[in-house]
């Protein structure tokens, strides 16, 4: 059998690095996570974030609440962003998110971004429209001269 005497500063090393997910930390010294988690405990070490909130960064938990308040359905959300569906509704209640009611119905994500894509060239055109008028407005044509 393999001596499994794994030195402590490489214990605390992977254990105190929130960039790597408990399982691969334990990967990387030899351990299963849970015997992993009992040397952490032994060392006085303290206890990984748990859950995959982390795992997105601040721009996309800000994304996945503005495609939640757009009503986009969870499967699609789960997609982008590669979690289950049931984790996305996890997030979305830690992350304080309203409630969805049982059978909601969402609008599909491609839907969502070709109508937003949409109003966005709309309200482009609008101002260029509004931009075009007013230098009319400012810069009138000049009177034709009779030849």
């Amino acid at each position: 059998m393999a001596d499994k005497r794994i030195p402590a500063a490489r214990i605390r090393a992977v254990w105190l690095d929130e960039t790597i997910a408990g399982t691969e930390a334990a990967r990387r010294v030899g351990l299963t996570r849970s015997v992993l988690g009992l040397h952490a405990k032994r060392l006085g070490l303290p206890p990984r974030k748990s859950g995959r909130l982390h795992a997105l960064s601040a721009a996309q938990r800000a994304e996945l609440a503005r495609y939640w308040a757009a009503s986009i359905c969870a499967g699609d959300l789960a997609a982008r962003y590669g979690l289950s569906v049931g984790h996305v509704g996890r997030l979305a209640h830690q992350m304080g998110l309203p409630r969805r009611p049982s059978g909601f119905r969402g609008v599909a994500l491609a839907d969502y971004l070709l109508r937003d894509g949409m109003a966005r060239a709309a309200a482009e055109t609008r101002a260029a429209m509004r931009s075009a008028d007013m230098v009319d407005r400012l810069n009138p044509p000049c009177p034709k001269v009779p030849a």
